[in-house]
């Protein structure tokens, strides 16, 4: 660089001092590029004179390698920059990628501090969010005590950090400890540390505050603009982190609210449903209303004509000065077959209740209300109601279905009653047709019309004995067991001579109507007869077997003997006598089954046949006899 000479007061006058020096021009024209004078403007001040050209190549030989090197310098700093550039715009990218990761605030801002702390290169980064309107908690840190998290905190305007966020206004100081705003939290354990730099964190729209970024440094030294102006970045992205994340869990709180009320109103619905008793369903649906809601009171209100609301069930609804109220907006809800609200009054504001009325609809007409009342200051908001209205319906259907149940079994008690009645007369006029066989054959002296008489006086009195079974169960029904056991009691008395055979009946509970069950009573007694004046012949003692059971859609049941066995060639359809005879005509005819037989060491006879279905609410056990 050429030091100007005082007395050199124009270009004129230092192009004189030059002269021909090459090294001196080169030199003044490195000067004057420095001094921002254009290279036209510096070559048109050389004097017109013959060997002026020499010194202008000079001269402008050393504008050209000052601009030269001042470009290259330029250059240089510009890559510089560049590179600084894309090294925030990698930190940013960065942070910015782990403030997006989750929707979890917790692990948003531990993510952050850690990140933060690495790009910038400090010792310490931590965040503080505001809790309520006042207080800022410690919520993540990198550097600090981890126990500090959660339990450090500083009101609005305290220490450096509640300073910046009270005058949402970014802090930078060198030196801590030395500066009067300072505030020392033991439990952050922060001694070491002297430079802060805190950058408040700004709501969307900057009109709220909520909370604070920082960075700390163990030297002392002030923070560069870029530094701040990279923090001040990560504030702006980690806003929209922390309220895109408080936003989330608002609305998965609300979702978990709304899947635990859909539970608890499932829950519900199955204990409602699970009964047919009109009083338990009614008592069931005021008490789990109470659940549902949350609520101190419910009631049911049974209609009762067109004009008429009656109290059918209740839970804690009993304070005799809402009892009018209560009444009039629940018929206001009857009326207009939709839910009505209203409040009940207390003895002040902070008592008063909400009171919500709710149709209860069947399939045809409304039946009643449901009535529930808030507890002081609850309010019922559209999801609730929505909820409850829901409830409402099942436990509409609920009572439909109860009083249905009610009236069916009123109508079915009547009709068992009648026909056990039935059931009994017929009973009593088989029997006294008996009676008339009995005195028939008391007075024959006939062996062949004794024989017979006997054998239809036996037949009479098993179909009166099966009659008197469905007389004494549940409306015309009775069991294979039931009927076996009674044809078996009926017919040993006429065994003469055979009181050693052994009767045994047993298999599954299995029930019959009246039709099937009059049948197998004759085909019982003919069969047991058979088996024992034909199979057990001859013997004074001997066992036979009635066994039943089912196989797949079919009844089966076997009467069998361990006598003398049937004959080789023994047919049913060849055998001439009339108690098989009968046998295989009731069960082609009555039953649509058929009869099988054969024997090992004795007779058998198995007669299968398909029953009607049994009527609802009858299924089959297992039974031993």
């Amino acid at each position: 660089m050429i030091e100007t000479d005082p007395t050199l007061e124009t270009l004129a006058g230092a192009l004189a001092v030059a002269g021909d020096d090459a090294g001196y021009l080169e030199a003044l024209g490195a000067h004057y590029n420095a001094a921002g004078m254009p290279l036209p403007t510096l070559l048109a001040a050389l004097p017109n004179a013959p060997g002026a050209g020499p010194a202008a190549s000079a001269l402008a030989t050393g504008y050209l390698r000052a601009r030269e090197h001042h470009d290259q310098h330029e250059l240089a700093r510009l890559r510089l920059e560049l590179h600084r550039r894309r090294a925030e715009i990698t930190a940013l990218q960065r942070v910015n990628t782990v403030a997006t990761s989750s929707l979890d605030e917790r692990t948003v801002l531990t993510k952050v501090v850690d990140a933060v702390a690495d790009v910038m290169g400090v010792a310490v980064c931590s965040i503080y969010l505001l809790q309520g309107s006042n207080t800022l908690l410690l919520a993540a840190t990198y550097g600090l005590s981890p126990s500090a998290v959660g339990a450090a905190r500083l009101s609005l305007g305290e220490g450096l950090i509640g300073w910046a966020a009270q005058h949402c206004q970014t802090t930078n100081v060198s030196d801590i400890w030395g500066d009067v705003r300072a505030k020392y939290l033991p439990e952050t354990k922060e001694d070491p540390y002297h430079s802060i730099l805190a950058v408040p964190i700004m709501a969307t729209g900057g009109e709220a505050i909520l909370g604070v970024i920082t960075v700390q440094t163990r030297e002392c030294r002030e923070f560069t603009s870029d530094e701040i102006t990279f923090l001040e970045m990560v504030a702006g992205q980690l806003a929209l982190s922390i309220e895109n994340a408080r936003s989330y869990g608002q609305t998965d709180a609300r979702l978990r609210q709304k899947v635990a009320a859909l539970t608890t109103l499932h829950q519900i619905v199955v204990a409602v449903a699970g009964s047919l008793e009109l009083r338990r369903v009614l008592d069931t649906i005021a008490e789990q209303a109470l659940t549902l809601c949350q609520c101190d009171g419910s009631a049911i209100l049974a209609r009762k004509g067109q004009q008429q609301l009656r109290v059918e069930a209740t839970q804690g609804v009993d304070n005799p000065e809402h009892r009018e109220l209560i009444q009039r907006v629940a018929f206001s809800a009857m009326q207009q077959r939709s839910q009505r609200t209203d409040i009940l009054p207390g003895s002040s504001l902070d008592t008063a209740r909400a009171l919500v009325c709710v149709p209860l609809r069947g399939q045809g007409s409304t039946l009643g209300v449901l009535v529930v009342v808030g507890k002081p200051g609850q309010s019922f908001d559209a999801e609730t109601c929505d909820i409850l209205n829901d409830f409402a319906s099942v436990a509409g259907l609920a009572i439909e279905n109860a009083q249905l149940h009610q009236a069916t079994r009123r109508n079915l008690e009547s009709k068992s009653v009648l026909l056990a009645e039935l059931h009994h007369r017929v009973k009593n006029n088989l029997q006294t047709v008996a009676s008339l066989l009995s005195l028939a054959l008391r007075h024959t002296k006939s062996d062949e019309a004794s024989n017979t008489l006997r054998e239809s006086y036996n037949r009479v009195r098993s179909i009166a004995a099966a009659h008197d079974l469905l007389s004494r169960q549940t409306i015309g029904v009775t069991t294979i067991e039931a009927v076996a056991r009674k044809v078996i009691e009926l017919l040993e008395p006429t065994l003469l001579g055979k009181a050693a055979i052994r009767f045994l009946a047993e298999g599954e509970t299995i029930e019959l109507e009246t039709r099937e069950a009059t049948t197998l009573a004759i085909l019982l007694n003919e069969l047991l007869t058979n088996a024992v004046r034909h199979g057990l012949r001859g013997r004074d003692q001997g066992t036979v077997r009635v066994l039943f059971g089912r196989q797949a859609s079919q009844v089966w049941v076997t009467v069998a003997d361990d006598g003398n066995g049937l004959p080789a060639d023994f047919s049913l359809g060849k055998n001439k006598g009339l108690g098989l005879s009968i046998v295989r005509t009731l069960v082609e005819a009555d039953l649509r089954g058929q009869v099988d037989w054969g024997g090992d060491g004795g007779a058998s006879f198995t007669l299968l046949f398909t029953p009607p279905a049994p009527s609802a609410g009858r299924g089959d056990g297992a039974a031993r006899a």
